[in-house]
């Protein structure tokens, strides 16, 4: 079995890297996309394995049963909830653009956990760092040609454009680090990190530049704490050089320092505006996809406006909530808020695990403990880091391709058990 998902998911991987998914199996833009198509398909047939008991851990559970119960109540709301009006002239969103993006996101995290859950423990690792170093290697493949299809020197691929590939980056370089720390395929690894931070900044993306900045402070105060100051101040160093190089080089990459949030703005205004304006609005929220009906954009049936400005009946707004915090606070209120609170907090408690569990090493320890033990900290410090990118982008209830990715690198890290190991305790022994 773990071949099969070994070869599976390369295959799915340099699919959403080369193609795009988001249309029909026509090939066209229709309702029904490639992505709930395929990520159904793969839900339905793993479902024995995610169902097994005893196979999550505390934090898994925690984590994928809250968020489930956070896509029901959307999808119970996108059933119930008035239809959404946007200026084009005045025209109803039909009901199937609220209901079958809600449908894909469960299809999406339902298949990544699925995947990691039919893998044996002691392999996951080993298919995740192959997965990233597929990624890094395709990036230098689908970059390139998706900047040249799109005339813009910001990278992006199929799996998600320049402002949101970050994401993906960043937990495949961090899975990649955590490899080298290790001394496991090194060089091979190292190179793969190199790609993952050069891609990073090649996009472009400031939430990207900010959740990288989160991500390289911390590590760089845990290496720092391990006895590696001078290694940090170097690659410190290293890292500004290679950011000016490319503001120098690439004018494109100056929007890196350069905000510009005049839309974002006035979306927040609205969404903060009709939050408040009655109790029903701040507890249940107006309702899945009413504010932001952005599935009846993505799926091709109407075009896009200019800068993804529209109308709707509460006011101007982006086609969609550019927040993943925002948009489920606005649209499913405090109760979808508090669901989405327990994932978050589990992502932080992660990271405050694998912190202690490194501070364990004696500071004289040596070289190749100290750096297993940094390893033990990479990829829930990525994970946690990318909560700054949910701040200004809609992951995990669209961006799909991106999303599935994010919750296969947390299934496998700590949210699914792991081989047991007597020197460790069970909150640590879970972790890939």
């Amino acid at each position: 079995m773990d071949r099969l998902v070994q070869y599976a998911l390369g295959l799915a991987l340099v699919v959403m890297q080369l193609v795009n998914l988001r249309v029909g199996l026509n090939g066209r833009p229709a309702v029904v996309s490639l992505f709930l198509l395929g990520f159904g398909a793969v839900s339905v047939l793993t479902l024995p394995w995610l169902l097994r008991p005893g196979l999550r851990t505390r934090s898994g559970n925690l984590v994928l049963g809250s968020f489930l119960v956070l896509l029901g109540w959307a999808l119970w709301s996108s059933l119930n909830t008035p239809l959404p009006r946007v200026l084009k002239p005045w025209v109803d969103v039909s009901r199937p653009y609220l209901v079958v993006p809600v449908v894909t996101a469960i299809a999406t995290t339902a298949s990544a956990w699925g995947l990691m859950a039919a893998v044996s423990p002691a392999r996951r690792p080993v298919l995740l760092w192959r997965a990233s170093m597929l990624l890094a290697a395709t990036t230098l493949l689908a970059g390139p040609r998706t900047m040249l299809a799109n005339h813009s020197l910001r990278l992006g691929t199929g799996m998600g454009g320049a402002a949101i590939y970050h994401v993906v980056l960043l937990l495949a370089g961090a899975v990649l680090l955590r490899s080298a720390l290790r001394d496991e395929h090194r060089r091979w690894s190292l190179a793969g990190v190199a790609v993952c931070l050069l891609g990073i900044l090649m996009t472009g993306s400031r939430a990207g530049l900010l959740s990288l900045l989160v991500f390289l402070g911390l590590l760089g105060v845990a290496f720092a704490m391990r006895g590696r100051i001078k290694l940090v101040l170097a690659l410190s160093g290293a890292l500004v050089a290679l950011l000016v190089a490319l503001m120098a080089v690439f004018p494109v990459a100056r929007r890196l320092v350069q905000p510009n949030e005049q839309f974002r703005a006035a979306n927040y205004e609205t969404a903060w505006r009709t939050w408040q304006a009655s109790g029903h609005n701040t507890w249940l929220g107006v309702g899945s996809g009413r504010m932001w009906p952005w599935y009846f954009y993505e799926s091709g049936a109407s075009p896009v406006p200019w800068r993804g400005v529209i109308q709707t009946g509460y006011g101007r707004s982006l086609t969609n909530p550019h927040s993943l915090y925002l948009g489920v606070l606005a649209e499913l209120g405090l109760v979808g808020a508090a669901l989405l609170l327990v994932l978050v907090g589990a992502v932080v408690w992660q990271l405050v695990v694998a912190w202690r569990t490194m501070l364990r090493t004696a500071p004289g320890a040596p070289a190749a403990e100290a750096l297993a033990s940094l390893a033990t900290l990479v990829v829930p410090l990525a994970l946690f880091a990318t909560l700054v990118a949910f701040a200004v982008d809609h992951y995990l209830f669209k961006n799909f391709a991106i999303s599935f990715w994010w919750w296969l690198v947390l299934a496998a890290t700590w949210g699914l058990r792991g081989p047991v190991r007597q020197d460790q305790s069970a909150s640590v022994e879970v972790s890939a």
